[in-house]
């Protein structure tokens, strides 16, 4: 993710939910005997004796809900797994070492900086390669996220620099054309390129790993709400949702209810976990939506980036979005160096564990 370079320096990651519950299955009346059929059937001697119970109805079995463990970093090898109830079967592939990945990283074009100027041969022979590299199993079947992050597909979502590029290419291949043309123009071809790049993308990906569960990091997010028929092929192509529910104070009143070092209502947090797990459910029906979690504060320039996040806000996590129908989570952690290392270890022995094991009662 980006965020890595600069957790290095502090200690990385960003990132909402409807609640959903399950009926409980009715047993089928059952029709008195002669009561279908046989017209000539002599009618059912009648009793005072009460009828017999229904068969009860079966409650219905709990829905699978896995926690998944991802470390990276120069010192991911010094952090300890945590051991039931995690499992380990998920990949990420990061935008700077995944295939070739047009971006604008700190001023500089790479790989054509646009995603409608991408080498598309070039990109997929070297995703090709890192894909074998990050996941050698050919029959992977966990999750695989795609941790592309630096641009948007949506025109109106991306970041402004995209669009200015963008339109400065149709300005340098068409020299007087009116501004209204040159944004039509840029608009059309920003959001094909993005279109094709993502899907191939995905389409090899799955070539090469078939087995595995592949897509997005963190798409959709809450601003797609009204994107949903325009974005329709990325969910489509898509084997697993995951939203990024990271926990930050982007957006909260100063006013706000304080819950440890975060002046943050309980709503407030819980209400967009639960409405990004709707939005997922809403656009990928059927779908699995995975939620990542990070056990750190996002919010790059906050006072509390990096920090644990306290016991509230790690006990939201741990059950709205259980609750509001998501399939699992996975944690996402960096240790960049051997202090974050024994630092998340203390966390997990401390906090996390007792914690999952409180909120599975």
């Amino acid at each position: 993710m980006l965020r890595a370079a600069i957790l290095s320096l502090v200690v990385l990651a960003s990132c909402s939910v409807a609640m959903t519950g399950t009926d409980r299955a009715n047993a089928p009346s059952e029709s008195p005997a002669g009561s279908v059929g046989d017209a000539q059937s002599p009618a059912a001697p009648t009793s005072s004796a009460p009828p017999a119970p229904s068969p009860a109805a079966e409650a219905p079995a709990a829905k699978p809900y896995d926690y998944w463990w991802h470390v990276t970093g120069k010192s991911a090898d010094a952090v300890l797994f945590p051991g039931a109830p995690f499992r380990t079967d998920v990949a990420f592939l990061y935008e700077h070492d995944a295939g070739q990945y047009p971006r604008i990283y700190k001023g500089r074009e790479e790989h054509g900086g646009v995603p409608q100027r991408a080498n598309l041969s070039a990109h997929l022979a070297e995703l090709a390669r890192d894909i074998q590299r990050d996941i050698p199993d050919l029959n992977f079947s966990g999750w695989a996220v795609l941790d592309y992050e630096a641009w948007d597909p949506v025109w109106e979502l991306t970041k402004p620099e995209y669009r200015e590029a963008s339109k400065e290419i149709v300005r340098r291949n068409s020299p007087g054309r009116p501004d209204a043309d040159v944004e039509r123009l840029a608009k059309a071809n920003y959001e094909s390129g993005a279109k094709r790049f993502m899907l191939d993308t995905l389409k090899e990906a799955k070539r090469l790993r078939p087995k595995a569960k592949w897509g997005y990091y963190a798409f959709p997010w809450p601003s797609y709400a009204v994107y949903q028929q325009k974005t329709q092929w990325l969910w489509d192509a898509s084997d697993a949702l995951f939203p990024c529910l990271y926990a930050d104070k982007q957006g909260l009143p100063n006013s706000a209810a304080k819950i440890g070092p975060l002046q943050r209502e309980v709503t407030v947090y819980q209400s967009d976990l639960r409405g990004r797990i709707a939005l997922c459910k809403r656009f990928a029906p059927g779908k699995p939506v995975i939620a990542l979690l990070w056990v750190r504060y996002d919010g790059i320039g906050s006072p509390i980036f990096g920090q644990f996040v306290n016991d509230d806000d790690l006990s939201a996590m741990l059950t709205v979005p259980k609750a509001a129908g998501a399939d699992g989570a996975i944690f996402w952690n960096q240790a960049q160096s051997p202090a974050e290392a024994t630092d998340l270890n203390r966390f997990v022995r401390a906090r996390l564990t007792s914690e999952i094991t409180r909120a599975n009662r």
